[in-house]
């Protein structure tokens, strides 16, 4: 028997069999599938294009999330590890099927915008003022607070839609200071996150606000915005929040989302990822 004839028979089969055998035949699928991705996805496609089991759906996620968790598991047994591939991890959670350097090659055309405007910067004040006014104005990125939805959580889906989390924003300011070689972090304020600047001509950093259109804040402005709040300063805020921590945040937002809807299926998957950086 073919393999596009075996797959589709074990389908046509799954589909009218009990739990148990169905659960049985669903893992001997999966095997198949591991062995020859090509021939299922060309059996799909011409036998199941319209009318695709769910069952099927289902199977391919759970296989994606298991594949992902090998993932997580390596980025988060690195001492230092990369902020792009994290955030790589954290959008195949959305699209499974993401290539890599994907994202890459998105913040490569950024840069490029970004480029002419920062020959002009004399310093790092002038370069947070750039990217407020690329970032938010030019370019359109917005950071949202409320009715967050799965994809704002997808940094892939945040370059393409120019909508995230404020999480997303603040990763954009980074992977983006990367490519020019400054010295941008993301830190915490009491639940704020703000994106610091810091310029050995300065004898503090700048902080750009990704909540509120990249706004460009001194240290002092930071301190009367936490005592505003009702909270008490704590000079461990300007400590910057390493690329695990940025990731692991970047779950618990996505646990949150889930729960939300009501999705124990990839809430279970989320808290495993969550347990490796534990």
């Amino acid at each position: 028997m073919k393999e596009n004839e075996r797959i589709k028979a074990l389908i046509n089969l799954i589909a009218g069999e009990t739990q148990e055998n169905a659960d049985r035949l669903k893992t001997e699928l999966a095997g198949v599938i591991r062995e020859s991705p090509a021939a299922f996805k060309d059996m799909l496609e011409k036998e199941f294009k319209d009318d695709t089991p769910l069952f099927v759906h289902t199977l391919l996620e759970e296989m994606a999330f298991d594949k992902l968790k090998d993932g997580f598991a390596v980025f988060a047994s690195k001492i230092n590890p990369d902020l792009e591939e994290g955030l790589e991890l954290v959008s195949r959670f959305h699209n499974p099927f993401l290539q890599t350097e994907t994202l890459r090659r998105h913040m490569d055309i950024l840069t490029e915008k970004l480029r002419p405007f920062m020959l002009n910067c004399a310093d790092i004040l002038d370069i947070a003022q750039v990217f407020q006014v690329i970032f938010f104005k030019t370019l359109k990125f917005e950071a949202v607070t409320i009715k967050l939805k799965p994809e704002h959580l997808s940094f892939e889906v945040f370059l393409d839609t120019r909508e995230g989390t404020g999480l997303m924003n603040a990763a954009l300011y980074v992977m983006s200071a990367q490519r020019f070689n400054l010295d941008v972090n993301i830190v915490d304020f009491s639940g704020r996150l703000m994106v610091s600047f810091e310029d050995e001509n300065y004898s503090e950093p700048f902080y750009a606000d990704p909540f509120d259109g990249g706004k460009v804040l001194t240290l002092r402005e930071c301190m009367d915005y936490t005592a505003a709040r009702g909270l008490t300063w704590d000079n461990g805020c300007l400590t910057p929040l390493t690329t695990r921590q940025i990731i692991k945040r970047a779950l618990a937002n996505m646990v949150f989302v889930y729960k939300k809807i009501n999705d124990e299926q990839k809430l279970r998957f989320l808290r495993e990822y969550i347990s490796m950086f534990e």
